[in-house]
């Protein structure tokens, strides 16, 4: 909506005024603190390029919100109130609305096809949508956010007098979404015997206005989310994915009684592997043409039993590093014991361009076997 040039400032000024003498310590109307006013916003769409035009000025805009996640945890014996754990920080969808005129609504409509041409051909699909792209180089095909400004202004200026239409000196807050993508758009309802105005909506989710970015800092669309920090590795080749798992599952099993009967994997000369400590990895997601193909490659392959001169049928061992740093969560050889992938996406030539993986691992724990002792000998 743009700022009317002409505001109602009496109307602002006796609110100014009688809200003046109700909050403690504003001794004159320069004192007193500017409320944002609801009718008087602005909101600006960058245009996904992240240049200078933009999608027009909109009317209203509805779901500015967030929704800060808790889990409740009932502790024994304590019957009064819950726990309260932190789970995510999710945000909803925001709503657009304005009067449809010609200039605007072309905006919109171009930047609708842009999205809905790397939407439904980009075979690389969600692998350009973070930094580093694997699987692919997408490039100028890659499916881009934008930015979608959101500013408030009181009515009146520092001093009691109507501000220009715009100024910043008038701007109480200021919300940056990050990274919208539009999931929505609905047209007027037309009809011969109506008389009204037709009007447009624009449906965004977005990635928030809380956390690391800075206000006024320059977004660089989805292709700013981070890649995953779980990699497997054997030989040389590695098999990175995008996006970390939402759930990982430990297990071990505790020593009991001859360890080699039940619990042996493998044997290799004089070292025993036990099954003893298995891990489950969840809802892993390959994103991707080029990524599903080489990644499904190398997991059927590290699953294959090495027949090489020297192995003799054992399993390959693959190496598993999850995390960064200080941050490190896994650093293990393992097993890959049962690799599960569902094709969950397909190119319009049926091509699988997006899989779901489920893995079970076991550690490989080297335990150096006691040597026999020959029959008839103590």
């Amino acid at each position: 909506m743009t700022i009317p040039n002409v505001l109602q400032a009496p109307m602002g000024a006796l609110g100014a005024a009688g809200m003046r003498k109700s909050v403690p310590g504003n001794a004159s109307a320069s004192g007193a603190p500017r409320y944002g006013m609801t009718m008087w916003f602005k909101v600006v769409v960058t245009d996904p390029e992240g240049g200078t035009s933009h999608l027009g000025l909109w009317s209203g805009c509805t779901g500015l919100a967030v929704n800060l996640e808790t889990e409740q945890v009932w502790a024994g014996g304590q019957n009064l109130s819950p726990y309260l754990t932190p789970k995510q920080i999710s945000y909803p969808n925001v709503t657009l609305e304005r009067a449809m005129d010609d200039k605007s609504a072309a905006q919109v409509r171009k930047w609708l096809n842009y999205v809905a041409s790397r939407w439904i051909s980009g075979d690389e699909g969600g692998a350009g949508m973070i930094r580093s792209r694997p699987g692919g180089s997408p490039g100028g095909r890659s499916f881009q956010g934008t930015t979608v400004t959101i500013f408030l202004f009181s009515a009146l200026v520092p001093g009691g007098k109507a501000g220009p239409a715009g100024g910043t000196e008038r701007e109480v807050a200021k919300w940056e979404l990050r990274e919208a993508i539009p999931v929505s758009w609905a047209g007027p309802a037309l009809s011969a015997g109506g008389g009204g105005v037709a009007t447009e909506k624009l449906v965004l989710m977005h990635r928030g206005f809380l956390g690391t970015a800075a206000a006024g800092a320059k977004l660089r669309g989805l292709n700013g989310q981070h890649q995953g920090q779980l990699t497997l590795g054997y030989e040389g080749e590695e098999l990175k994915f995008q996006y970390n798992p939402k759930e990982v599952g430990e297990e071990r099993t505790t020593r009991i009684g001859n360890e080699k009967e039940g619990q042996t994997l493998t044997i290799s000369g004089e070292e025993l592997i036990y099954d003893r400590k298995k891990l489950t990895l969840s809802a892993l997601q390959i994103e991707g043409v080029t990524a599903v193909k080489d990644g499904c490659q190398k997991l059927w392959g590290w699953t294959d039993l090495d027949y090489r001169k020297d192995r003799k049928g054992e399993p390959k061992r693959v190496g598993l590093r999850m995390g960064s740093g200080a941050g490190l969560v896994f650093d293990e050889e393992v097993v890959i014991k049962t690799a599960k992938v569902s094709y969950c996406r397909f190119t319009a030539s049926g091509v699988p361009s997006r899989a779901m993986v489920t893995l079970t691992l076991i550690v490989v724990e080297t335990i150096v076997a006691e040597p026999q002792t020959p029959a008839g000998k103590r």
